[in-house]
């Protein structure tokens, strides 16, 4: 678990994460920490229950999308995003499979206004 500055934030990040598979009890996945991440969007998902945050978050070279699971609510009681705010985020690299066509993307585990 690290910090990560902007600049590691690509794409091959994820294939660098792969390295250290497989993942289990006694082998965690990794997780990060960057600060002062700019937001480019927010948005409220979900199938039926509407209850995702997913956000396009800036890092200079590279827009990642990212996943808060269960972070609706969060949205709406904790924050107002607006373009350009910077919040500070910790996550995981992980892939996003989805119909048909696979990129890689932040899970994000917590997050707070910078």
């Amino acid at each position: 678990d690290a910090e990560l500055p902007h600049s590691y934030l690509k794409p091959e990040l994820y294939e660098v994460c792969q390295t250290f598979e497989p993942y289990g009890e006694d082998n965690r996945p990794l997780v990060f920490y960057s600060k002062s991440v700019a937001v480019v969007d927010a948005q409220i998902v979900g199938k039926s229950a509407k209850s995702h945050l997913k956000l396009t978050l800036d890092f200079g070279d590279y827009k990642w999308p990212a996943l808060l699971w269960d972070g609706a609510e969060r949205l709406e009681r904790d924050f107002s995003f607006r373009a350009g705010d910077r919040i500070d985020i910790l996550f995981k690299v992980t892939m996003n499979r989805w119909n048909g066509k696979e990129k890689p993307q932040l899970e994000l585990f917590d997050l707070r206004k910078s």
